[in-house]
């Protein structure tokens, strides 16, 4: 697995200005200077300084996944979340090797008939991003109440061992003979994919509402979605 490169912010802290004398430099540039004197009302024949930007070290927050870690629920920070600070250091200390890229393939994904459009819940589709390691699932149900839960329970040992993620809210959906559906989306964040290689990744997704539960499982086969390294 390939670690994303860590974006460097910098301070734009330096001050643009020529290095010739500033009266002889803006008289060479009219066409400078007319846009200058336009914005300028402090004084006249001279620009305004530039202004300095800086921008705040924390700007982003980055989640790397390492290998001794088990799959997570991505919206959440677990084991496999570090600080900016740490992941310097670790990979200051360790060697980057470059990872074999990956796709996901649906085993058996269902058409998307009349039947399964009339579903309280059904997965509409799946992406895989290679990039993160992450499969996100789209999910539509209908909107039979304001509270609602949807959860996505998966296993990557033949339900030997089973984890579950929460899928939250995405956009509403259209409406379909006078029933509204609104749309959710969870993610499953990978870490050891060779594993991966060998067993399928089985899931299906709960709607539970009005003290009701509601499942799409796939005609009870449940959704299987395979890891294969790409050809180089």
């Amino acid at each position: 697995m390939s670690v994303p490169a860590i974006a460097k912010l910098s301070h734009m802290n330096e001050r643009m200005t020529p290095k010739k004398n500033k009266e002889t430099w803006w008289q060479s540039h009219p066409a400078l200077r007319m846009c200058s004197d336009r914005g300028h009302r402090g004084g006249e024949g001279k620009p305004a300084l530039p202004k300095t930007v800086d921008f705040h070290s924390q700007l982003e927050q980055v989640c790397y996944f390492f290998k001794s870690d088990k799959p997570a629920n991505i919206w959440k920070t677990g084991s496999s979340a570090y600080e900016i600070s740490t992941v310097h250091k670790h990979l200051a200390s360790s060697q980057i090797i470059k990872q074999p890229r990956w796709e996901a393939v649906a085993l058996n994904f269902p058409e998307n008939d009349s039947t399964r459009k009339s579903m309280p819940v059904r997965v509409e589709r799946l992406y895989f991003s290679g990039r993160h390691l992450a499969l996100f699932g789209f999910v539509a149900v209908a909107n039979l109440a304001f509270e609602k839960s949807i959860v996505c329970r998966f296993t990557r040992d033949y339900w030997k061992t089973i984890s579950e993620t929460p899928a939250y809210y995405y956009r509403a959906a259209r409406t379909r003979e006078g029933q509204e559906y609104d749309k959710f989306v969870f993610g499953i964040a990978m870490s050891d994919l060779d594993e991966f290689v060998l067993n399928p990744l089985f899931f299906c997704v709960r709607y539970a509402v009005n003290g009701q539960e509601y499942w799409d499982n796939n005609s009870e086969i449940n959704f299987a979605v395979d890891f294969r390294r790409k050809a180089d």
